[in-house]
This record gives C-alpha cells, structure tokens and sequence, in this order.
C-alpha cells in the first residue's frame, strides 16, 4: 500500500464511515452478518461450546486469570472491545490506536460517558508506521484491525518490542483471501445459496429497494479505490506473525460464506420468528460442514500468540537485569 497521504486520506473517510455505521445499531444488524444476533450465538459456540459465553469471556477464563495490567488495543475503532475486556476484568488499563480521529474521538466520548476515563489511553496513530515502547505491555488486543495492516512485519516487530516476556497477544480476525479475491468453490456456493433464498430474505436493506443480485469477486483496482486497506495483506496474517511469535490457540469461526451472503440482507431474518431462526441456523450448519469437510476454509479467527521460548527467555533475563 503507498504510503502518501491520498492514501492515508482514503483510509480514514472508510475508518470514519465505519465508525458511523457501527455505532448504529439497527443499521449494523441489518446489514453485517457478525452483528446479527443468531450469528453472535453461532460463533460463540464455536469458539466457546456455550452460545452465551462470547469470545472475550472465553479468553478470560482460559488466558486473563488473574487480570493483565497494562494493554494495548491496536486498531481499536471507537473503542467498545477494551471497554468490554475493561469491564469483564481481562485488563485493567489500556491504550488504544486507530488512525481515524473521528474514532478516536468517540473512543475517548464513550469512555468518559461510562466512567473509564482514567483507564483508557486513545491516540490517533498508523499502525503501519507505529513505534512503541520496549517491554511497556502485558496484554495487546486487536479486533477486526490487523487485516487493514499492510506493513505487517513492521508491526509485529513493534508488538515483538513492547511485548514483555510472558504477554499475550489476542486477535480476533479476518484471514481469508486479500481484498476478497474470493476463491472459486467460495464464490459458487455463496451464490448457490443466495439463489435458494426465498425473495423476502433478499430484500437489500442497504438500498431499501429490488433484491440483492448476485455476489461478485471484486477487482483489486475496485479494492484499492475504495478502501486500499481492506483486507490488504489478510492471507499474509499467520504467516507473517508466525515469524515473530507462536500461535498457542487458534479458533475458527467460519465467515468464508456467511459473511458476504448476509452482506445487506442480514436484518431479513428474524431471530424471534421460528422459519426465519431456522433458515439461518441452517445456513450457518452448512457453512459450518463444509469447513469440517475441508471443502473451504475458515475466513475468521481467534488467534492467541506469545513469544517463541528463545526471545521469552532473552525479554525476561533482560527484564530482570534492568528492574535491579
């Protein structure tokens, strides 16, 4: 991705616009297909076994007792995930960095509004061109963020750095195919499905008239124009934070069909009317079996990351040479 600022200004109005439509609720649920309530409750199962335990309270069950003191949310948006890791006890304090001021804003409104002001640090920053503090945090949370980095190595350098020796790294993200150049097996079934809908399930909420049509592979230059972030290094992710650090837990939880198939039409389906709960359970079962089948794989995941043993070994007698 070019580092000008053309560029950087295309990354902030996207930035901006998501922070609009997140922080509209009908909005989001009828349009995104991770904000519907009967998906949050089907991947919940996924990760956790328990539809009502979400991925955060799994991780503090499993990784956050007792709570880590100092964190840092890379890509935190207007903020509700550290409130939410704030609140459930996973950390007690948290720096926040986005590069879209309009979030940064709200992060820091919201935060005050609810009292956590003294415990949540936000700054306007780039996270391709981030330099942070050596051995400053415990605990780094990125949500839905890490797929906009291109300068992948740069930043998992800087989280290598300010990462002390026994911390953690926790990732919910999307891996699947850069700037959705959608393998050909994903893109049939998505539009396979699509066609079997029944018309009032694919009324485009987006536009508020006609049906959605059916799913495109959008072309890069398309991608670029719109948001060249978006998913700019996504396949990369693993591998790359591989180099730096040992993935201890991975959790998959699909979206490799869900996620466009529901884009606009989510709101469709009904959760508190039985045919609607049941179509969709439906669709997110097949999605599901067709990822155990190893037909298709997994576009979203939890990831959990430490220090490989040699550099926890190396940060920790460093750290114990400089507290003297």
């Amino acid at each position: 991705m070019p580092d000008n600022s053309l560029t950087k200004d295309k990354v902030r109005d996207a930035g901006k616009e998501h922070s609009l439509l997140v922080t509209d609720t009908q909005k989001v649920q009828n349009l995104c297909w991770i904000q519907h309530p009967l998906i949050d409750s089907h991947i919940n199962s996924l990760i956790s076994s328990n539809p009502g335990i979400n991925w955060l309270q799994w991780f503090k069950e499993r990784f956050a007792t007792p709570s880590f003191k100092y964190g840092m949310s890379l890509g935190c948006g207007t903020g509700p995930v550290e409130r939410e890791a704030l609140a459930k006890g996973i950390c007690k304090q948290f720096d926040g960095f986005d590069i879209t001021p309009d979030s940064i804003e709200k992060a820091t409104q919201e935060a005050q509004a609810q009292g956590m002001g003294e415990s949540l640090h936000y700054e306007v920053l780039d996270l391709n061109e981030i330099h942070l503090e050596a051995n400053k945090y415990d605990f780094i949370l990125i949500s839905h963020a890490y797929h906009h980095v291109a300068n992948l190595e740069h930043t998992a350098r800087e989280m290598r750095k300010s990462l002390k020796a026994d911390g953690i790294i926790l990732m919910s993200e999307y891996i699947g195919p850069s700037q959705f150049q959608f393998t050909a097996p994903q893109l049939e079934w998505m539009n396979n499905l699509l066609a079997e809908l029944p018309e009032k399930y694919r009324k485009n909420l987006r536009t508020g008239e006609g049906l959605k049509g059916p799913i495109i592979r959008p072309s890069r230059e398309f991608m670029t124009q719109a948001d060249p972030s978006e998913a700019i290094r996504s396949d990369e992710i693993i591998p790359v934070t591989r180099r730096y650090f040992d993935l201890i837990e991975r959790k998959d939880y699909g979206g490799t069909l869900l996620q466009f198939l529901l884009a606009d039409i989510a709101g469709n389906f009904d959760p508190r009317v039985k045919e609607d709960k049941k179509l969709l359970e439906s669709l997110c079962a097949k999605e599901w079996q067709l990822i155990r089948d190893e037909v298709l794989t997994s576009d979203f995941a939890i990831l959990v990351w430490r220090h490989k043993p040699f550099a926890r070994y190396t940060k920790s007698f460093l750290e114990r040479i400089f507290s003297r």
